[in-house]
């Protein structure tokens, strides 16, 4: 999909037939110091985004490909030279031209988000908080409706739009009115963050060995804390309590994201899934596990099952006391 940005174009519609694109770009490099040039055919679509000094990047599509960077660019001005193209000329300030001839290059850093254990007004809050520069792709219900909102240094920009029928304008509109109607119908949320063309590739993500404090010798914490892990659920299923476990297991860990940052299921070191923990954490074990500890005892404390986990409890701790002991867990 080539997203162009809202603003108004300065010149639109001109045919690429009677206009030579090389010197189209020169010119309006020179007028306008930062902008897009956007092309559209009934076969190819694409945007080139430039300030004085450069074509900065481009973003091309066809029916069989989709190309961004450099690439783009080439393949646009060859385009144009066998076919006609309808082109939009649009300005675009200098603080937000970087942010668009970057949008291609995102990262996907969330997944699947889903309502079901956090909401959109949180999420922008918290990529707020964190400085993101990227973009949150909404999508309502079933797909019928949704929208993007992009943040550049955690700043929402008027940029952001619906996809719905209803006309919507402005930034704090826009979120305003898909805030609303993923409360009313659900919805699901992806996370991108922009990486800059102009900066080093980001070092390898460390090891689990490499960040967490070693273990104790002997002592298999990942495959206590899942045998804890699957008694809660159990117990949960037993007193048919009609939320399932890994929704209640990720409100509140997003509630205590704080405290205890490295369980927040936004920052993808913790996860619970099918009876099994991946942990790639820079906390040591011993800390997570007095952290999971609280976490489950607060969430059988929310659901009305407190007397139940304590015997539940009891019976796991003094089945593993020599380990607990001996790696100074509390328990």
């Amino acid at each position: 999909m080539v997203i162009i940005p809202k603003e108004k174009p300065v010149i639109e519609n001109l045919n690429s037939y009677y206009v030579d694109i090389q010197k189209l770009l020169e010119h309006y490099q020179g007028e306008l110091e930062s902008g897009g040039i956007y092309f559209r055919s009934p076969a190819v679509e694409g945007i080139i985004f430039f300030d004085k000094d450069a074509l900065l990047s481009g973003v091309y599509k066809d029916r069989e490909k989709e190309v961004d960077g450099k690439e783009a660019i080439d393949l646009i001005i060859k385009a144009v030279e066998n076919q006609n193209f309808k082109i939009d000329v649009i300005s675009i300030s200098p603080d937000k031209v970087y942010f668009w001839a970057n949008l291609s290059n995102s990262k996907s850093i969330y997944q699947g988000l889903s309502t079901e254990f956090t909401d959109l007004d949180g999420l922008i809050k918290k990529m707020q908080a964190e400085g993101l520069t990227g973009y949150i792709d909404v999508s309502i219900g079933n797909g019928e409706d949704g929208g993007v909102i992009f943040l550049a240094n955690g700043q929402v920009i008027d940029d952001s739009y619906c996809r719905g029928k209803e006309p919507i304008s402005g930034a704090e509109k826009t979120q305003e009115y898909l805030i609303r109607r993923t409360k009313e119908s659900g919805g699901v949320f992806n996370v991108f963050k922009i990486i800059p063309r102009k900066e080093v590739e980001e070092p390898p993500v460390s090891t689990v060995e490499e960040v967490v404090e070693p273990v104790k010798e002997g002592v298999d914490f990942i495959s206590i804390l899942e045998e804890l892990m699957q008694s809660f659920e159990e117990m949960m299923q037993r007193e048919k309590i009609k939320t399932e476990f890994n929704i209640a297991l990720r409100k509140i860990l997003v509630d205590r994201a704080d405290e205890y940052p490295f369980l927040d299921p936004f920052a993808g070191e913790f996860e619970y899934s099918g009876g099994r923990i991946e942990y790639s954490g820079s906390a040591g074990m011993e800390e997570m596990a007095t952290a999971l500890i609280d976490i489950l005892n607060l969430l059988a404390e929310d659901i009305g099952l407190r007397d139940q986990w304590e015997d539940q409890y009891r019976r796991w701790s003094e089945k593993h006391s020599n380990e607990l002991d001996a790696s100074g867990i509390r328990h």
